[in-house]
């Protein structure tokens, strides 16, 4: 064998004859080598290895699959079959997610950080993600709104600002939503007063534009 697709092919179909012992140890002799598989590859062995009862070669399969694709299904597999190993585990994955560049990783990010509660290192996530998710960027800003408010203003305003001083009026609606979070973040942080002298600005600036005022209702 000499990539992973052979590994793969060969310790499935020792799989499906029954040899399931000379499966999982075949899938394992994969797992470091090259190949476009080795995520499905590393999940598929942590599924086998737990079927028979080698939770640690099922977990250090599972951890490998994090390692190559971050994902929030395989970071809650590692912890349940690392059981109380999992604190020993934990920060070294938190580290990996931080760092990978996989495609997908921020939504992984996301959910992970938020599920940890760490939302510094979700906000940080986000600033980061260069094809941007606005849904990504709404579940943060709901979480970051108590302890970042001065990020959940600036980072809203950002995105509805521009909405509005173009005067398209399909995405309104959207502009909106991110002045909810606005909103949110001036009331949770005391500046009731501030955001009042904001929307009334914004009220002002945008008069001539009905649909925008008619959807300004909501915020009042």
């Amino acid at each position: 064998m000499s990539t992973a697709e052979e590994a793969f092919a060969l310790a499935k179909t020792l799989r499906e004859t029954g040899h399931l012992s000379e499966a999982l140890s075949i899938a394992q002799a994969g797992l470091p080598l090259p190949g476009d598989c080795r995520h499905a590859l590393a999940s598929w062995t942590s599924e086998l290895a737990e079927g028979l009862g080698d939770r640690a070669a099922a977990r250090d399969a599972s951890i490998l699959a994090f390692e190559l694709r971050p994902d929030f299904a395989d970071y809650q597999r590692v912890a349940h079959l690392a059981a109380a190993g999992w604190n020993d585990l934990k920060p070294d994955l938190l580290a990996t997610l931080r760092q990978s560049q996989a495609w997908g990783s921020a939504a992984a990010k996301v959910d992970i950080f938020l599920h940890e509660e760490r939302v510094e290192d979700a906000i940080q996530a986000v600033r980061a993600d260069r094809y941007y998710h606005a849904d990504l960027l709404h579940r943060v800003m709901r979480a970051a709104v108590a302890t970042h408010p001065d990020w959940v203003i600036e980072t809203a305003c950002q995105q509805a600002e521009p909405i509005m001083d173009r005067g398209k009026s399909d995405r309104y609606s959207e502009a909106v939503k991110w002045l909810r979070h606005v909103k949110a973040a001036y009331v949770e942080s005391g500046q009731q007063a501030a955001w009042t002298t904001y929307f009334n600005q914004l009220q002002l600036l945008h008069a001539r534009k009905r649909k925008l005022m008619e959807l300004f209702g909501q915020l009042r």
